[in-house]
């Protein structure tokens, strides 16, 4: 029993795991359709754009309605030839969308607010090149509005976009695009007449019909890759068909000339509607584009009521202007009347506008809702508009002491006007009515005074202060700092003050006053300045002293030096600082300038001598005196300067070397004579022809001292001529029987010779040798002109044959006396000795035919060798034979 009620529960969590991946996967596919529930409409176009490129356009409507699924990121558009294959396949990523704004052609109707319709278009270049049949252009999405009325299944049915590229010869061709796009919502009774016609660039005949939009995609995959042509109709609901799609009487009809599209629906809903338009040319049918959208019927209210905010409860006092606040209901256009008796221009169109009237009073104002129109309303309201009291009064200026003052209220005040005064507790009398009246101040500070004005039903009132205050001494401290600059600052030493007005008596501003109780200030220019000062209580009371102040500049002179750069040259020094033009200044520029000393706030001066020399200037001014020093520096001239190697001959390498000075860095310019330039600072250079060469380096500064110099070296290089080594040494091949050969000399413009043959030398010109050895050898002559110029040649001989002959014995004792066994070898190019004993054991084996052997442990005896010998020419050879060794 245990083991089948684990059994159970097994079966149990099985069928449990297979019941939750069911509803897992309907949860996905509702999510899914909930998810491609919000398609529209869409229409598809296309235009020529040069060549086999076309521009293809698709723009898709959708339900913006809160918690609908947004745009795809990227849809796919393909191209199929006539034969159904894919031709070409472009992925378009999603750039924004805007929302279709409702529009009702009646204004007195007004569609419900939750209606929201967002649209995008998506562009792509195509290449089709012209083929027969064309290309079919097309994108598939799902799923439409669940809630269409006249289709079966709405939210199960997606949409196809689709249009064709006609083939030869009518491939060159733009698509008719539909111009304008229907409302998004009309209403319930109301006729629509829409003008639903196509723009298309060729001038081709356009013809227009109803036509079923086609379905595309499923719930399972909302989004395919677009399938080839041809395309499934979407289902009709029941009652409606490709001639009646929506509910309307008469049935919704479009003109197959003029594209003028006729509704008046009946039933309230939303519909799938497809209109279509045919392209001819010549007769030829090129092309049928469809446009597939949605129209939302719904039931408008036409309920206009037109209302005038009452007048605020401050506003009838507020002045001429008054402001009406619009308080209609569904009205869109405006008719006002003001009712001002004095004036016709008293209308306005606004929303909430606003009139000044010509004269105070009480007016009816008049507003009409959607003037004009069956469903206009009117509404009128009763405003006042009088002048604002501002009552006021110009208070006292502050008192010194006890005094008494007469007060006036002014303002828009009538004769009817009741007029209070609150003069306050310390004034006598307290209180008084009436315009104007008189009260006495006496005790020392502020007393508030209040004037209240009823005028018209308004009240205002305005109040001001009036004070009695004791009477401050001003004094500033005098000037104590001379010949610091332009900057003073003032010490107040007032009593009995609390405020400050000063005036720095500087005429060339307006600005030289402060408030501070002690303030700084700085003065444009040196000079003598009337300084004064004006202190103050809170109250009228004032005192004023006035100080004359000498203002002198700090002398801190100053000036730039100027680039200097070579001796004698003269520059320019300026004075720099703040000085009068009285100031004395004198230039001390030292005893090697060109001028010594100079005056005036501008000075000109040289200096011979390389090197850095101080520049002193010196102001008076005001009875002050400063000094400041700086330095300039002077560059010595480029100087070129070179030497080389003078002579040497054709071939040879000169070198030259600069010796060229300035203080700054050069540059170069060579002339070597022979048409050879370079900027190299010490070039080395071949010449390729005998001669005499005149050499010029020219130098340049960029900095510093700027300037060139030249150095020309007249005939500086000579160039000899190379001999011509020349010889003969014949025979060119000989035998080492008889190796004899003679050397002839044939060398040109030589007047020494040294030749080089096996490590040997011979000086003269001409001789006769034999070589000791057999093979390959090189013969070398260099030889001298008379001017030691060098040329060098070389031969090559062939000495072939070999000689080869063996000694029968040899006894190794250590007399020095044929102690090695060794054959002689002449002419060997490759050479193996190898000595065996009598038994056949190899003792000796050599390659060298110097190297001998001394038998060394060995007993005497008979041993044999063996010799190869290659010639240094074809030939080769073997001996064998046999010696004794003695002991």
């Amino acid at each position: 029993m245990r083991s089948l009620g684990n059994l159970g529960c097994y079966l149990l969590g099985l069928f449990h795991m297979r019941l939750n991946a069911l509803l897992l996967m309907l949860v996905l596919v509702a999510a899914d359709q909930l998810r491609a529930a919000h398609i529209i409409g869409g229409e598809i176009f296309y235009d020529h754009l040069g060549g086999n490129s076309y521009l293809i356009t698709l723009d898709l409507y959708r339900d913006c309605a809160p918690g609908l699924t947004a745009f795809d990121a990227s849809v796919q558009i393909r191209a199929f030839t006539a034969n159904g294959q894919v031709h070409a396949t472009q992925t378009i990523d999603f750039n924004g969308e805007t929302i279709v704004p409702v529009v009702i052609p009646n204004p007195c109707l007004v569609a419900p607010p939750n209606v929201c319709v967002a649209t995008t278009r998506y562009q792509a270049t195509f290449n089709l090149p012209p083929t027969p049949g064309g290309y079919t252009i097309s994108y598939q999405r799902c799923c439409r509005v669940p809630a269409i009325l006249n289709l079966m299944a709405p939210g199960d049915q997606g949409l196809t976009c689709t249009v064709r590229v006609p083939g030869q010869p009518n491939s060159v061709n733009d698509s008719p695009r539909f111009a304008d796009y229907p409302p998004i919502v009309i209403c319930v009774g109301e006729e629509l007449v829409f003008d639903h016609s196509a723009i298309d660039g060729d001038g081709d005949s356009l013809v227009y019909r109803l036509c079923t939009p086609l379905t595309g995609g499923s719930t399972f995959d909302p989004a395919p890759v677009p399938a080839a042509p041809p395309y499934t109709p979407v289902p009709w609901a029941a009652g409606y068909s490709e001639a009646f799609q929506l509910d309307a009487a008469p049935p919704m009809s479009i003109d197959p000339v003029s594209g003028q599209l006729s509704v008046m629906p009946t039933q309230q809903g939303a519909y799938a509607v497809g209109v279509c338009v045919e392209e001819y040319r010549n007769g030829v049918l090129l092309n049928s584009s469809s446009r597939d959208f949605m129209f939302t019927v719904v039931v408008c209210d036409a309920n206009i009521a037109a209302g005038i905010s009452a007048q605020g409860p401050d506003a009838a006092c507020s002045g001429l202007t008054q402001a009406f606040d619009n308080q209609s209901i569904n009205g869109q256009f405006w008719a006002w009347d003001f009712g001002d008796p004095n004036t016709l221009a008293d209308t306005s169109s606004a929303t909430s506008p606003s009139w000044t009237y010509s004269a105070p009073g009480i007016y009816t104002v008049t507003l009409i809702a959607n003037p004009g129109w069956p469903c206009a309303d009117t509404s009128s309201a009763e405003y006042e508009a009088f002048l604002p009291i501002d009552p006021t009064f110009v208070p006292p200026a502050n008192l010194c002491g006890s005094s008494t003052v007469e007060l006036d209220a002014i303002g828009n005040i009538s004769p009817a006007a009741i007029i209070a005064w609150d003069f306050g507790a310390a004034a006598t009398p307290t209180s008084a009515v009436g315009n104007p009246v008189t009260a006495e101040f006496s005790t020392a500070g502020l007393q508030t005074v209040t004037v209240t004005v009823q005028d018209n039903g308004c009240t205002e009132s305005f109040s001001a202060q009036v004070g009695v205050f004791p009477e401050p001494e001003a004094a500033m401290a005098p000037q104590d700092q001379f010949c610091e600059g332009l900057a003073f600052s003032f010490v107040n030493e007032s009593t009995g003050a609390t405020n400050y007005n000063w005036d720095f008596g500087d005429t060339g501003t307006a600005a030289d006053t402060s408030l501070s109780a002690s303030p700084t200030w700085t003065y444009a220019q040196p000079g003598t300045y009337v300084v004064q000062l004006v202190a103050s209580g809170p109250g009228p009371c004032f005192d004023t002293a006035t100080t004359l102040y000498d203002v002198y500049l700090n002398l801190f002179p100053t000036f730039e030096p100027p680039a200097i750069r070579c001796p004698n040259e003269l520059a320019e020094f300026v004075l720099q600082g703040d000085f009068t033009p009285d100031a004395e200044v004198v230039w001390d520029f030292g005893s090697v300038a060109t001028t010594e000393s100079a005056t005036g706030a501008m000075a000109t001066a040289g200096f011979a001598p390389v090197g850095v020399h101080p520049v002193t200037v010196s102001v008076t001014d005001n009875g002050c005196s400063g000094s400041y020093t700086d330095s300039v520096t002077v560059f010595p001239f480029p100087v070129a300067d070179f030497t080389s190697d003078t002579r040497s001959c054709v071939g040879a390498v000169f070198g030259f070397q600069d010796l060229s000075t300035a203080a700054t860095p050069l540059s170069y310019n060579w002339d070597l004579g022979d048409g050879t330039t370079t900027t190299e600072v010490e070039p080395q250079h071949q010449y390729a022809e005998p001669g005499v060469y005149t050499v010029t380096l020219t130098v340049s500064t960029e900095s510093g001292c700027i300037g060139s110099d030249t150095r020309v070296l007249q005939d500086q290089v000579e160039v000899f001529p190379n001999p011509v080594a020349a010889f003969s040494a014949l025979p060119r091949e000989v035998s080492v029987f008889d190796p004899r050969i003679t050397v002839e000399d044939f060398s040109v413009d030589a007047v020494s010779w040294e030749y080089a043959v096996e490590g040997n030398t011979f000086l003269g010109p001409d001789f006769d040798y034999s070589f000791l050895e057999g093979g390959r050898f090189e013969i070398t002559l260099r030889v001298l002109s008379g001017n030691g110029c060098p040329d060098v040649t070389t031969r090559t001989v062939f000495v072939s044959d070999h000689i080869f002959w063996a000694p029968n014995a040899f006894t190794p004792d250590g007399d020095g006396v044929n102690d090695t066994w060794s054959p002689t070898v002449i002419g060997a190019r490759n050479y193996e000795l190898e000595i065996f004993d009598r038994w056949g054991n190899l003792r000796f084996r050599t390659e060298d035919p110097k190297q001998g052997w001394d038998g060394e442990g060995l007993p005497s005896t008979v041993f044999t060798y063996r010799v190869r010998i290659k010639e240094w020419g074809a030939d080769s050879k073997e001996y064998v034979g046999h010696f004794s060794l003695l002991r």
